[in-house]
This record gives C-alpha cells, sequence and structure tokens, in this order.
C-alpha cells in the first residue's frame, strides 16, 4: 500500500477556555484509514464567551497550537477546516421554486444551485448573518415529491425546502482575516456539531 500521495488536513475547533487542533494525514488511496499525526489542546486568549474580545491575543492562541503540531507545515501546505463554536450560531428553513432553464426541461447542477441561491436570499432574517451550511431537505418536480438529487430528472418547475445554519457575520470574517494575517487562509468552515459528521 503506498502511502505517499496523501494531503494534510488540519482541524481547528476555538473554544473559549481552550484550542483543539488536530491534524491529519488522509490518503488518496480510499482504503487506506487517514492517520491522525498530532493533537494539541492549549488554553485560549482573546475569546469570552464564544465572543472574539481581543484579534492579537487569539491569533497568538492560535500560531502557538499550530506551532505546537509535531509537523512542519511548511513541507506540506495543509487543509485548514474550522469549525465553529460561536455564540450567534441559528438556524432557519425555506421554500422556493424555480422555472428550469434547460429548453429540454432536464434538471441540471446549475439549477439546483439557482434554487439553492434563491432560497438563500428570501431566507427570514438573514442580515448580518453568513450561510455556513445549506441543507437540502427536499425537491419537487411539477408539484411532485421526488427522492434524492433531481439531476437529470425532467420537469419546468423545480421546488426545494432547504435547512440554513447561520454565523454572525462579523465574527466570521475577524476570524478569516486572523488566520490570513498568520498566513493560514481558511479552505472549509463548519458549525461545530457538523464537525463530526464530515467524511475524512
Amino acid at each position: 500500500m503506498n502511502k505517499e500521495k496523501s494531503h494534510l488536513i488540519i482541524g481547528i475547533d476555538i473554544g473559549s477556555s481552550t484550542t483543539k487542533v488536530c491534524a491529519v494525514n488522509h490518503f488518496s488511496d480510499k482504503s487506506l484509514t487517514p492517520e491522525i499525526v498530532s493533537v494539541v489542546d492549549i488554553s485560549t486568549e482573546g475569546m469570552y464567551k464564544g465572543n472574539i474580545t481581543d484579534e492579537k491575543e487569539l491569533a497568538k492562541t492560535i500560531s502557538k497550537a499550530i506551532k505546537s503540531l509535531r509537523i512542519d507545515i511548511s513541507k506540506k501546505r495543509p487543509h485548514i477546516m474550522l469549525s465553529l463554536n460561536a455564540s450567534g450560531i441559528s438556524s432557519a428553513s425555506n421554500n422556493t421554486s424555480i422555472v428550469g432553464s434547460n429548453i429540454s426541461n432536464e434538471i441540471t447542477r446549475l439549477d439546483l444551485e439557482r434554487l439553492d441561491k434563491e432560497a438563500q436570499i428570501s431566507v427570514a432574517n438573514i442580515k448580518n448573518k453568513k450561510v455556513i451550511h445549506s441543507i437540502p431537505i427536499r425537491y419537487k418536480i411539477d408539484h411532485q415529491e421526488v427522492q434524492g438529487l433531481p439531476i437529470g430528472m425532467f420537469g419546468k418547475r423545480i421546488e426545494g425546502k432547504f435547512l440554513f445554519v447561520f454565523a454572525p457575520n462579523l465574527y466570521v470574517e475577524k476570524i478569516e482575516n486572523i488566520f490570513n494575517n498568520i498566513n493560514l487562509p481558511i479552505e472549509d468552515t463548519v458549525v461545530g456539531p457538523f464537525a463530526e459528521l464530515i467524511p475524512l
């Protein structure tokens, strides 16, 4: 088995009291189990009850945690995944519908992406919030409910019900700026409880 072809994933969970970091090697060979390389748990500075109180201190905490990992990330660019546990996490569901864009009435992935965006735009109380997760609950084609993704099916009108999970926009922007300033751009953001559901 070849373990040479792999990429490094670093998961970061910033809590008010502790910051936890886990580095995992994910192999191109799907038969291989991801390998935990290093785990770090240190005290958090610059956070209080899920709110950022001092960006500089929080940046120091993150940098310290990353440096404490038993790996040299300068040799292998890591995939940074951030777990959000901030105050102000909320959710809402919304229904919307669109007319398909294909002349043949075949539903495409672009149609579903447009449906998702329309649902986000029209969801209530979205001001000052950023959508972290968009989860389709059900789809209907010409008023008939269908199982799974309707890509490849045929119909004129597409309806969808979605569950959206939000985080405060200002908090997300501050976190992203902190990571960018320490040269660790975030590639994936998840809300804490969802982190355990993401397959590596």
